[in-house]
């Protein structure tokens, strides 16, 4: 095959038209590309391979196929690219090395950063147990039952906020012997019950018919905040902490905060500005109150209006690529000027696509027009706040993680008829 790469950044949030270009080697014999969005064919082009395309005004995540023909119309190559889905700065793969007798007996991780870092830790379980790896990756697996599904889960943490993350299954016999990669489906209980994973099988459908479910889990929560730089409204407003209502972050939370400003460097493409961040908190430190009332923004001050709605956007995207327990949070004060790119309806479907709940905290005692259907907690006392995190806690308490066969885009995978007691997180 004729290898396609991408050579258009496709970074950021990306609406509208935009350019799009591959790069093939001239020798490969390719006449034509053929470019599908989102399963449709949008355009035929000719070398340089270079076109136009509408990726619509709403944000929404999207699968971009480059497929390319020799002269006499086979296809020879082909490159996908998803866009608005999470693109992490780091990566992390499992290989499977299988025995003289054709049975996985080893496993090896491959780990790769944009920045040609080396991870400074890593880490393989096998079926929730850890496994000893040796200093080039490699892992030996126990003699295994393949007729039941087993789950590699490998985390390579490189430092300075960058974590990769990667499970992949096999075994049960339709998932094979090589291996499958696989995609976190945040779900929300409805039912009284929490279920077994048995009670998932079928739950789960894709494009071409049901889905293999291989594993359910209640993860760690990632809790993203977007709010003015500055806490000086907050500090004011919801007074000095009470033990009568305690907030306290739980041990599996990890918090953290998207500011609502953003930079670029020099020369860099207008739609891959970088947002500012600051965390994750966890259990350790101390609570929401501290959070709200205590935490800025380090730097020099940026003075308003700030990117509320985008800031928001940005967590959304984060918040999904943690493939955990989530909500993203806008702590809304009396300076209500947004400068965002992109308006307030245009974000809440954005996140709704991405199975990410947002919610507002508001200090003034009511949500601005912008975001007056989305779910609101007055948090102008510490009395009101501890209702609030109550709240929040207690949503993300009924969310769980399940884990399907395949690598599947945001959207692709819904309820079947009959799932019970479950729904798609939104």
């Amino acid at each position: 095959m004729v290898e396609v790469v991408f050579s258009s950044l496709l970074i950021g949030l990306i609406t509208g038209t935009q350019p799009v270009s591959v790069e093939i080697a001239p020798s490969a014999g390719v006449t034509m590309v053929a470019y599908s969005l989102d399963g449709n064919t949008v355009a035929r082009v000719a070398a340089p391979f270079e076109a136009e395309l509408d990726f619509g005004p709403a944000l929404r995540p999207h699968e971009l196929v480059a497929t390319a023909y020799d002269g006499a119309g086979r296809e020879v190559g082909r490159a996908v690219r998803r866009v608005n889905t999470p693109q992490p700065a780091v990566r992390l793969d499992i290989l499977l090395d299988e025995n003289a007798l054709g049975r996985p007996a080893g496993a090896r991780l491959i780990s790769t950063s944009v920045r040609g870092d080396r991870p400074i830790r890593r880490s393989l379980k096998l079926d929730g147990k850890r496994l000893d790896l040796d200093a080039d990756g490699r892992a030996v697996l126990p003699a295994l039952d393949l007729e039941r599904v087993h789950v590699l889960s490998a985390v390579a943490d490189y430092g300075q906020d960058a974590l990769a993350r990667t499970d992949v299954a096999f075994g049960g016999g339709s998932l094979g012997q090589a291996g499958s990669r696989l995609t976190a489906i945040p779900i929300l209980l409805t039912g009284g019950q929490a279920p077994g994973i048995e009670d998932l099988r079928g739950a789960f459908v894709g494009p071409s018919g049901r889905i293999e479910t291989v594993a359910l889990e209640k993860s760690d929560a990632t809790v993203l905040f977007v709010r003015d730089p500055m806490p000086s409204e907050a500090a004011r407003r919801i007074g000095k902490p009470n033990r009568d209502y305690p907030v306290e972050f739980l041990q599996d939370e990890h918090v953290g905060y998207i500011w609502p400003i953003s930079r670029q460097s020099a020369g860099e493409d207008p739609e891959a500005d970088l947002f500012e961040s600051m965390g994750p908190f966890g259990g350790d430190d101390k609570g929401f109150h501290w959070l709200l009332s205590q935490v800025a923004r380090i730097g020099q001050p940026v003075p308003p209006p700030y990117r509320y709605a985008d800031a928001i956007a940005v967590a959304g995207l984060q918040a999904s690529g943690s493939s955990s327990r989530r909500a993203v949070v806008l702590v809304e004060g009396a300076d209500r000027q947004d400068s965002s790119r992109f308006s307030a309806p245009v974000v809440r479907g954005y996140l709704e696509s991405l199975g990410v709940p947002l919610r507002v905290w508001t200090l003034t005692g009511v949500a601005s027009h912008d975001w007056a259907d989305v779910s609101t907690d007055d948090v102008s006392n510490i009395f009101k706040l501890s209702i609030a995190v109550s709240r929040l806690q207690r949503d993300l308490a009924a969310q769980r993680v399940v884990w399907v066969a395949g690598d599947w885009a945001p959207g692709e995978i819904r309820l079947s008829p009959g799932a019970k007691g479950i729904a798609l997180l939104r």
